[in-house]
């Protein structure tokens, strides 16, 4: 990237620390297709609305303990490789954030989200089953003449 835009990220990675309540207050950061994550130790001391101004985001929200800035796709990359830079973490994985954001999560919190994750990890399997059956069904009910059964 060139020097111009360097600088540009520098200033947005700065703004958006200060915005989060500060590098003490920011656990960890990672980046997806086109949102930059970030981890708090308290939510509270971030300026959601304020970020929401920072140069380039698209939006701001809250997703489980998560703060994602909407920045696009391919611009997202290099405004997460200056931000974890300055914040001292790079290379941290989207996986890895995930990690440190449900050691935030309370005991009744971490069980119901490890359910939730065994569900969304088979969800297609039982979906495919249940259409496979249903066609099943469908295909079985007629008669070799072509007509329905009776």
């Amino acid at each position: 990237m060139d020097a111009n835009k360097r600088q540009r990220y520098q200033k947005i990675a700065e703004e958006l620390t200060l915005l989060a309540g500060g590098k003490d207050n920011i656990q960890g950061i990672a980046h997806c297709a086109t949102r930059l994550r970030i981890v708090l130790k308290n939510n509270d001391l971030a300026d959601l609305k304020a970020m929401e101004n920072v140069d380039l985001a698209k939006g701001v929200f809250i997703a489980g303990d998560q703060v994602q800035i909407i920045f696009g796709a391919g611009l997202v990359n290099d405004i997460y490789e200056v931000t974890a830079e300055y914040n001292n973490m790079k290379n941290m994985s989207l996986s890895d954030l995930k990690t440190v954001a449900n050691q935030k999560m309370n005991p009744l919190q971490r069980i119901i989200k490890a359910l939730s994750d065994v569900f969304v990890d088979i969800m297609p399997g039982i979906l495919a089953a249940a259409l496979l059956t249903g066609l099943s069904g469908v295909l079985g009910n007629r008669q070799p003449g072509g007509g329905p059964a009776e």
